[in-house]
């Protein structure tokens, strides 16, 4: 009988933090402050151990519902059930827009995982 492997299967959940980019010259000016709202998209929600989650991620001013040119990196992390990060990337933003990768390791258990965005 030929050996087959089992693969983990693995539920993403998406997570993002709205964050306060831009300059301030003092905390009472609020004219200065953009709120930015993180949105990511993934190829597939459902994926098995040893793939890679292909993943792209949009920074929204949120008062003018365009891509924000405000803040300039983003840190992406992948979480697992137990709240331990798996992965943890920081990625450039330019004219709002950044993509990355996680490659999963044939050693992830079955279960659901969390994508976290945070703008800082």
């Amino acid at each position: 009988m030929p050996f087959t492997k089992v693969s983990s299967v693995i539920y993403l959940v998406f997570l993002s933090a709205v964050g306060f980019g831009g300059s301030q010259i003092s905390p009472s000016d609020d004219s200065l402050k953009t709120i930015e709202k993180v949105y990511l998209n993934t190829d597939r929600t459902t994926y098995f151990s040893g793939e890679d989650v292909w993943f792209k991620t949009y920074l929204i001013d949120a008062s003018e519902r365009l891509l924000s040119e405000h803040s300039k990196n983003l840190q992406v992390e992948l979480i697992s059930p137990s709240s331990d990060i798996i992965y943890s990337h920081i990625l450039k933003i330019s004219k709002g827009l950044s993509n990355g990768d996680f490659h999963l390791s044939d050693t992830l258990r079955s279960g659901g995982y969390c994508i976290r965005v945070l703008d800082f």
